[in-house]
């Protein structure tokens, strides 16, 4: 009996984690939130941005991702870099190398797969956040969560 019960969990283990990672995209970084993850109650304010591509096909950008594994829409989610400040400092460069390295920028419209991160950089329309590799083919739709999060901030700061 032992010996069924042990063996009935770990096909169930193993299932999990084969659906997991058959879900990730290759060569991606993509990240799952984990159960603990999403039934976390408070979230630090900590600048550490995310993307969210969503289960109805959207995507959005949080502030770290305890905000966005807190979201029950949430399928997955990508670590963003930041551009450099050399960019802010001197503007962009006269020319980008097509460097074979794409990155996925987050822009004013979406979403957005530039050849570099120079190229996403220097784009006018580019929030100064990206993540390496090329954007996933999603359902584009940009959420603007800043209104959601200050609203969770304020009823964690004021509890009734």
């Amino acid at each position: 009996m032992k010996i069924l019960a042990l063996l009935t969990f770990l096909t169930i283990a193993y299932c999990q984690v084969n659906t997991q990672v058959s879900r990730q995209i290759p060569g991606s970084k993509a990240k799952y939130c984990t159960e603990r993850e999403r039934n976390k109650t408070r979230c630090e304010q900590v600048d550490e941005s995310v993307v969210g591509y969503l289960q109805d096909g959207g995507h959005a950008v949080y502030i770290n991702k305890c905000f966005a594994c807190r979201d029950k829409n949430l399928d997955h989610y990508y670590d963003l870099d930041r551009c450099p400040i050399v960019y802010k400092m001197f503007g962009k460069p006269r020319s980008c190398f097509e460097d074979d390295a794409p990155v996925c920028g987050i822009t004013t419209r979406g979403l957005k797969t530039q050849t570099s991160e120079c190229v996403a950089c220097s784009d006018e329309n580019t929030l100064d956040m990206f993540y390496p590799g090329r954007c996933i083919e999603w359902t584009p739709a940009f959420y603007d969560l800043s209104d959601e999060i200050d609203d969770l901030i304020s009823e964690e700061e004021n509890p009734e």
